[in-house]
């Protein structure tokens, strides 16, 4: 996502974005500030994830104990909107 994406986004819905719906269910961050909205494969998610909330990468990957590889995400547009899972396809 850019920074001009995400000022569009704020913007917009500005009274959600920051109502706590983006943040990570284990450390609080915010997902979406920094770029961590992505969507992994819906058995990954019903075994290790956090429902309807959200987490960021990281308590995903600790969740799992494990860290996240390409296969765990769809291909899904907004993952094509997170550097990490960008990275990782890159390999």
């Amino acid at each position: 996502m850019t920074d001009a994406d995400l000022d569009a986004y704020m913007d917009e819905h500005d009274d959600f974005y920051w109502s706590g719906a983006f943040d990570c269910d284990d450390c609080g961050i915010h997902t979406a500030e920094y770029g961590e909205y992505y969507m992994v494969h819906d058995e990954l998610w019903d075994k290790h994830g956090a429902g309807e909330g959200m987490l960021c990468l990281s308590c995903l990957a600790d969740r799992l104990n494990r860290e996240l590889t390409a296969h765990d995400f769809t291909h899904a547009p907004i993952n094509d909107m997170c550097e990490f899972v960008e990275r990782l396809r890159a390999v």
